[in-house]
């Protein structure tokens, strides 16, 4: 299937816990000079997911590794998006052949920092 050929699903939720669109929002605001998308492109997004829940998790995790991450480093605006687009996809189950071309746009020692920030992440999401 072609990705212009993908149609959004139905919305299922059309409300969601006041709660929930506080970490939405928190979650857009801290993306948002990497991952661009409106607070009303996030909710629709969300309403349309059947565990709207465990996917603010989800990017709940990637955030704070990117988060993580990129506190601790002067990074041109270029290379937090290529951080950003890394973290995505290895918590997406990318490969390294997918994320080549912003790979390269980390030193092999912010690599190494990442690879660390990441098993920090995981292991303290896990525990709960």
């Amino acid at each position: 299937m072609k990705l212009e050929d993908l149609k959004p699903g139905p919305i299922r939720h059309t409300t969601l816990p006041p709660e929930l669109l506080l970490r939405i929002e928190t979650l857009r605001s801290v993306l948002a000079d990497v991952c661009p998308i409106s607070s009303e492109e996030w909710l629709h997004n969300l309403q349309r997911d059947l565990n709207p829940e465990q996917e603010v998790l989800w990017w709940e995790r990637v955030t704070g590794c990117f988060t993580g991450f990129v506190a601790r480093r002067d990074f041109s605006p270029d290379q937090r998006q290529a951080a950003f687009k890394v973290i995505f996809g290895l918590f997406s189950g990318f490969g390294e052949e997918d994320l080549t071309a912003d790979l390269e746009k980390l030193s092999e020692s912010d690599m190494n920092e990442l690879a660390k920030t990441m098993d920090t992440i995981v292991k303290t999401y896990t525990k709960h």
